[in-house]
């Protein structure tokens, strides 16, 4: 399943990518230097995870979520998304890589 055309143009902006690169699939050969720079993509995002988790807790605390803190949320939302997308990225790299050793 393809995600919404507008959440690929953030993730794209947010990692300075191609929609083109987020949707073809990486050749072999490329591999090794895809999965360097995904993993050094997906560091760079999880220094940003304490940061959503603390952010969590405070929209969290009193109970009650306004409509500032709902934009919190969709951004919160997004930001996870796009981490999602390169964990993604980086399982179907280790699975060429894989493919090629054996």
């Amino acid at each position: 399943m393809l995600p919404e055309i507008d959440k690929v143009i953030k993730i794209s902006d947010q990692f300075h990518v191609s929609t083109d690169y987020l949707l073809r699939e990486n050749k072999p050969e490329k591999v090794s230097a895809n999965l360097d720079r995904l993993v050094l993509k997906f560091l760079g995002s999880a220094q940003d995870m304490d940061a959503i988790s603390k952010e969590l807790v405070e929209v969290m605390r009193d109970g009650v979520i306004d409509e500032k803190e709902g934009k919190q949320i969709d951004d919160i939302i997004a930001s996870l998304d796009a981490i999602e997308v390169v964990i993604e990225e980086i399982k179907r790299s280790l699975c060429h890589a894989n493919a090629e050793v054996k």
